[in-house]
């Protein structure tokens, strides 16, 4: 799940249904439902430090999909690895990172053009992200 920075509302993936809900988190109501391009099975989102975009791993769908929270609609799709799962936003918002699990790899999107712009080997099964802000921003895949 993530929040807007506000906290007014919440996007949750349903995996099963291929979907993000939205819900108003002061009314624990939901809103809408966002369907995501065919195939898509969503495990993880994050919200752009500024609130304006949502980005949407697909799984299966080998995509990360870019919701704006606006309007609550799908805006882009960017290819990256095999079942990508955890997503990670680097500490200054210019980057998002996608863990591809079959594939032994993170991508590496720059987000001002939402493209990939590089794969990096992560050993067996890369699940997940953790960014760790410090004086190094290092980033580690788990």
């Amino acid at each position: 799940m993530a929040f807007l920075p506000d906290g007014s509302r919440a996007f949750i993936p349903s995996e099963s249904d291929g979907v993000v809900h939205v819900i108003d988190a002061r009314t624990l109501i939901e809103r809408k439902s966002v369907a995501l391009p065919e195939r898509s099975r969503p495990m993880a989102v994050v919200t752009s430090h500024d609130g304006k975009k949502l980005y949407v791993s697909t799984g299966r769908a080998g995509t990360v999909c870019v919701l704006d929270t606006t309007s609550e609609t799908v805006v882009n799709t960017i290819k990256v690895g095999t079942r990508p799962w955890g997503l990670g936003l680097s500490p200054d918002g210019k980057h998002l990172f996608s863990a591809n699990g079959p594939s032994n790899d993170i991508s590496l999107i720059e987000l001002s053009t939402e493209k990939e712009i590089k794969r990096i080997k992560a050993g067996d099964g890369p699940w997940g992200i953790e960014i760790v802000s410090s004086a190094d921003n290092a980033v580690a895949g788990r």
